[in-house]
């Protein structure tokens, strides 16, 4: 999200391919997750449609109202602990239900530099050194949280 945003191509990105040309639909669960990482980036608070529409009646929330641990749970805590004005919110029911911190959750704005290798040789040379322009490689404490990260038991969350 930060190298999409630095880079100047956020206005033509978008997140819900079911929405219009300009915005998303705001309806479903990437639409919510995606607004959760840029708010937790901007250190501001969640925009009027994302809270409005976490109602109890959106079936489109529902991997939240279930509970942890949900697809993209590391996702979660590292923005929950990063946003103020959840208060009555379905989402600080979530940041409570997972214990997020800001410290447990640090590893999450790093790079796990071994994934690097994970590139098509072709490609690495090109992306890993652009890398440092928009994250950091994780310190070996933070390696090793997201290396034991167990969303069941909230392992380098809590």
């Amino acid at each position: 999200m930060r190298a999409v945003r630095e880079n100047g191509t956020f206005g033509m990105s978008r997140s819900c391919q079911l929405g219009g040309r300009d915005r998303s639909r705001q309806r479903c669960h990437k639409c919510y997750r995606k607004q959760l990482i840029i708010s937790a980036l901007d250190r501001s608070p969640l925009p009027p449609w994302a809270t409005q529409n976490a109602g109890s009646d959106n079936p489109r929330i529902e991997i939240v109202r279930k509970g942890p641990p949900f697809p993209m749970h590391s996702i979660y805590a590292y923005s929950l602990s990063r946003i103020e004005g959840l208060e009555g919110t379905i989402y600080e029911e979530t940041a409570n239900a997972i214990g997020a911190t800001e410290e447990g959750t640090r590893w999450v704005s790093g790079y796990y530099e071994p994934a690097v290798l994970d590139l098509a040789s072709r490609w690495r040379e090109i992306v890993a050194p652009k890398l440092a322009r928009f994250s950091r490689f994780m310190t070996t404490d933070e390696r090793a949280q997201m290396e034991s990260f167990d969303a069941n038991k909230g392992i380098g969350v809590r």
